[in-house]
């Protein structure tokens, strides 16, 4: 294989891994020439291994690792001799959205590959929603823990300040360990004096409703109830 501008007999992308990996400067039978072609050897392989699980994974449907390494020629600091880029989506419309650095040729490739997979690992969430633990924390522990007895109160409390809640013991159970299983979730082992915090209030300000609606109801009595002269 001779260097050349127009690859002929094979596909682009096998050239330029050729030329990238050193095998069209160096000379058959050399230390060079081995190590460039266990180099180019490696960049075939991994490329079959894309290709394997592309197709066998719809996961990687929208997020993909190229399949070369291609020689640094940029002159920022800090970055490495090799670079392999990740893509998002196929064919014309896919966009470039990264670049690792590495100093070889599968360094750098190991690199864009574990990006990918933290990538595809990481939890979506849509908006108005929570990531659920996988595992039972102390916090949520104590939520689920909680009985009809516990729930009960606090639901006619709820109820009281507004919550829409049926009178079933299962319905408010349910609505308030839906409230507590939130405020575990996001505030841990503070989810009780949240909790508790957030009760107080809705009742003073049930508390301040029913004065009020009780002045207008009977405008002789002041604020303590007690009947003006």
């Amino acid at each position: 294989m001779s260097e050349s501008t127009k690859p002929a007999q094979c596909r682009d992308e096998d050239w330029n891994l050729a030329r990238d990996c050193g095998l069209m400067a160096a000379t058959p039978g050399t230390n060079a020439w081995d190590a460039s072609l266990a180099r180019f050897a490696d960049g075939v392989r991994d490329a079959l291994s894309a290709d394997k699980a592309r197709l066998g994974d719809e996961k990687l449907a929208g997020l993909i690792v190229g399949q070369l390494s291609t020689l640094n020629q940029d002159s920022y600091p800090s970055l490495g001799e090799w670079w392999v880029q990740l893509w998002d989506g196929r064919g014309d419309d896919a966009k470039v959205i990264a670049r690792a650095y590495g100093d070889t040729p599968q360094h750098a490739m190991e690199r864009a590959k574990a990006i990918h997979r933290a990538l595809l690992a990481a939890p979506t969430q849509e908006p108005g929603t929570l990531p659920y633990p996988t595992e039972l924390t102390d916090s949520l522990y104590d939520v689920l823990s909680l009985m009809l007895w516990h729930t009960g109160p606090i639901a006619h409390a709820l109820r009281a300040g507004g919550a829409e809640i049926k009178k079933r013991a299962e319905d408010e159970q349910a609505h308030v360990l839906h409230w507590f299983i939130q405020l575990a979730i996001q505030h841990g082992p503070a989810w009780r004096e949240r909790a508790s915090d957030s009760i107080k209030e809705l009742q003073a300000a049930t508390l301040r409703a029913a004065n009020a609606a009780s002045i207008a109801a009977n405008p002789a009595a002041n604020s303590d109830g007690e009947v003006r002269a």
